[in-house]
């Protein structure tokens, strides 16, 4: 049989992980149905509403004033995709007309052809290599991403693999050639902007760095360059995304992921998403604990998927750690079970030691999320597992073959010892339900079954293998589509479920995308105000975005790195007070309910698309509104938060008899016949018109933010933070032309660091490109 060529092996393997993925997202890859959940749709609209504003203004919105009366955009992460290079080559695509979903294919593949690419550094046969990069591609996590609206998670978990590969093969060839490849992937991870997640690669990169040292005995690599040479790759990959990064470690400590007490989220809140020890039953049975929605009865608040990674997969994976002889397997053991003790968050002791010590973790939420490095390991095990198995059948070595089926034998022991753990009754805790509890029993009973199916079945096969009667080739090929029918069950699952699995698909008709992203009649009516204000939306339209996509400007929304002032005010005076509504220039409240309030009239009934539906909503005017720059009466000055708190929260405060101030502006006093005018307003720039007889104090209902907002008419005037979120300016006498920009300078920064970076990791390529090629000449002519 003829032999395939690397590259030959390489168009296969990406042929394979494409149908398989194509198979399971049959729907989207035509653009006729898309994912429209709400962390699919959220992005959709700021997106629209950055590129409608860069339209209008002719400059990239770098403030977003549509969500929480406004926040930085890139610095919290908000339509940074633009920023990863290879969405420049995904524009194109779609701009030919090819749906945006085939990014996420692209994706896939780059998952799987990364554990591919790392077995075959690590001396795997193909065949082992291509399970375990299959395996990865298909796994549960990154499917329900996708199908969930976390796209960026998945993205950059695709990379994982190859920013191992990466140092692996620095470590065996140290040259600046691999020191420039270890920088670029390094930095398109961190670009995908999911800081989470390329996080806990940099952790596993670590635990790989000081594995490499300390185990590894290699007299053909020079160690210490080695290390400086991962050293500089490492650090010029950082730079490279430092036209993202730069900007949000300087928005953390004002946000409420850096803010407050401990510089991080709390404890409480940062491990509510916590694995726990029972779930690993999910590892044998995917429904044991439910199958996500209202079928989950785990300790989790809710999840949306089973942590599974397929039985054949699990049992391959256990056999490949037991068998190898691969040094390197003392490092993915370590990862999975390190990944796995810290996903039990609150659960488990290790966690909060990594809360309490390494740098920036306290930053994160969802512990849960470690489980992808132990997944990523297990696939990685998996293809060893394969590699070693059919070398096993194929010397006839009877013990070791006993071991291989012991291993399978056990596993099925271990689910049947779940299912009786159960008993007959089982006890599903404050979530039991009678119907549910019934659907649970089925669920758990029907995937035990096809569990122990799968093992019987690929059992079999390794046995007539051994005797003769099919061949390592035939034998690797069934157990493969075993696994992939296996992965793709549950996966299937995530993507649609069936209609009586009390559990909704996301997945919708691009019309309903349109609609979303589409003016309907209160948005027309919105629209049709050309004043500046805001909007106070009630109920489940509070935690909306759509507004963003009409450069609507609401003072609510959904971010999960609020300005911290900002959400202090939220949680702790929250919208009660009359007095916090007219100082964030609050117009209109928009409800589905209706409002009986002397404070506010009804000026519109209309239809809104909401929830996939067009829903009958109501308008009301706020009677009470003022502009958003004025003059106040008086100025206090309180330099603490809490006591400012209070003032906020009395019921008779009024903004425009008076400002709270943190400190001394000098002598303020006031004259009703000031005038201030907002005579250009754009994202991020302000030019207001003054007249002011004496000296004043003006308030403008923007929100305060101290890391670019400057005057640039006036360099030597000071922004005040104004009754804790808004922002304020001592005016002296006269008549003033205010110029208010917001310029950045960590962006520009980050933007040199990152162009900088890149070209130097391409120049460190292309020389060694050029050395090689010279050497190939010489040593032609040598010959």
């Amino acid at each position: 049989m003829k032999i395939l060529t690397k590259y030959q092996f390489h168009l296969i393997s990406i042929g394979i992980i494409a149908l398989a993925v194509g198979i399971l997202f049959h729907k989207p890859l035509t653009g006729e149905f898309t994912f429209g959940g709400p962390d699919s749709l959220s992005p959709s609209a700021v997106h629209q509403g950055i590129e409608s504003a860069e339209k209008e203004f002719g400059e990239y919105p770098l403030w977003l004033p549509w969500v929480f009366s406004g926040l930085p955009s890139i610095h919290s992460f908000q339509n940074i995709s633009d920023f990863y290079f290879p969405n420049i080559f995904m524009n194109i695509l779609r701009s030919m007309g090819i749906p945006g979903f085939w990014n996420y294919i692209f994706h896939f593949i780059l998952a799987g052809m990364g554990v591919i690419a790392l077995l075959t550094q690590l001396g795997t046969n193909r065949i082992g290599a291509l399970f375990g990069g299959l395996s990865f591609a298909l796994m549960p996590y990154l499917i329900t991403m996708v199908v969930h609206g976390h796209g960026s998670q998945m993205m950059t978990t695709a990379w994982i693999p190859w920013v191992i590969w990466a140092i692996i093969r620095l470590f065996d060839k140290t040259n600046i050639g691999n020191l420039g490849i270890l920088g670029l992937i390094v930095g398109l991870q961190l670009q995908r902007a999911h800081a989470q997640i390329a996080y806990y690669t940099w952790m596993a990169g670590g635990l790989l760095i000081l594995f490499l040292l300390w185990n590894i005995h290699n007299s053909k690599t020079n160690k210490p360059k080695w290390l400086i040479y991962t050293g500089i790759g490492l650090a010029l990959g950082l730079c490279m995304a430092m036209w993202i990064y730069l900007p949000a470690l300087n928005y953390a400590p004002h946000s409420i992921r850096g803010a407050g007490g401990g510089g991080g989220t709390g404890f409480e809140y940062a491990t509510a998403w916590s694995f726990s020890f029972g779930e690993m039953s999910t590892f044998f049975i995917p429904s044991y604990y439910g199958f996500g929605g209202a079928t989950y009865w785990g300790n989790m608040p809710f999840t949306d998927y089973p942590n599974y990674m397929g039985i054949i997969v699990l049992t391959l994976a256990i056999i490949g750690f037991l068998f190898s002889q691969k040094k390197i397997k003392w490092f993915f053991a370590s990862t999975a079970l390190l990944a796995l003790l810290i996903s039990f968050g609150k659960n488990f002791f290790f966690y909060e030691i990594f809360y309490d010590y390494f740098p920036y973790f306290n930053k994160f939420r969802v512990p849960a999320m470690f489980l992808i490095l132990t997944q990523f390991s297990i696939a990685v095990f998996a293809g060893l597992g394969l590699d070693i198995s059919t070398k096993i059948i194929s010397n006839n070595n009877i013990e070791m073959v006993k071991k291989m089926f012991y291993v399978a034998g056990a596993i099925s022991l271990i689910i049947i010892g779940l299912k009786f753990m159960l008993g007959s009754h089982p006890d599903f805790g404050s979530r039991s339900h009678p119907v549910l509890n019934t659907l649970r029993i089925g669920l758990i009973n029907s995937d035990m079954t096809k569990s122990i199916l799968f093992l019987i079945i690929s059992v079999g096969v390794f046995y007539i293998t051994r005797m003769g009667w099919i061949t390592n080739r035939v034998l690797a090929a069934i157990i493969m589509s075993l696994s992939v029918v296996d992965l793709t069950l549950v996966d299937h699952q995530i993507i649609q479920p069936e209609k009586d699995s009390y559990r909704q698909s996301t997945m919708t008709k691009r019309s309903v995308k349109s609609a979303y992203l589409n003016e309907d009649e209160v948005i027309r009516f919105l629209k049709k105000d050309t004043t500046l204000y805001r909007i106070l939306p009630l109920g489940s339209l509070a935690n909306e975005n759509r507004w963003s996509a009409f450069q609507i400007e609401s003072i609510m929304g959904y971010h999960p790195a609020k300005i911290y002032r900002y959400n202090k005010v939220k949680d702790e005076v929250g919208w009660n007070s009359l007095g916090v509504l007219q100082m964030l220039n609050v117009k209109y409240l928009i409800t589905t309910e209706e409002l009986p309030h002397p404070a506010f009239d009804l000026v519109f009934v209309g239809k809104l698309f909401h929830q996939g539906k067009y829903q009958q909503t109501n308008v009301y005017q706020f009677k009470y509104t003022i502009p958003r720059a004025f003059f106040t009466q008086e100025v206090k000055v309180i330099p603490e938060i809490e006591n400012q708190l209070t003032v906020l929260r009395k019921p008779d405060f009024n903004p425009l008899a008076t400002a709270i101030i943190e400190q001394e502006v000098g002598v303020v006093k006031y004259d009703p016949n000031s005038q201030a005018n907002i005579t250009f307003w754009s994202p991020d720039k302000i030019e207001i018109e003054v007249s002011a007889p004496i000296d004043q104090f003006l308030v403008l209902s923007e929100i305060y933010y101290p890391k670019g907002w400057k005057i640039t008419s006036h360099p030597d005037w000071e922004i005040h933070p104004v009754n804790i979120i808004l922002r304020g300016i001592h005016i002296p006498t006269g008549e003033h032309h205010i110029a208010m920009e917001f310029i950045p300078d960590d962006v520009r920064y980050g933007t040199f660091l990152t162009w900088g970076s890149t070209i130097l990791l391409l120049l460190f390529i292309v020389v060694w490109v050029n050395h090689r090629r010279k050497e190939n000449e010489s040593l032609a002519e040598a010959i």
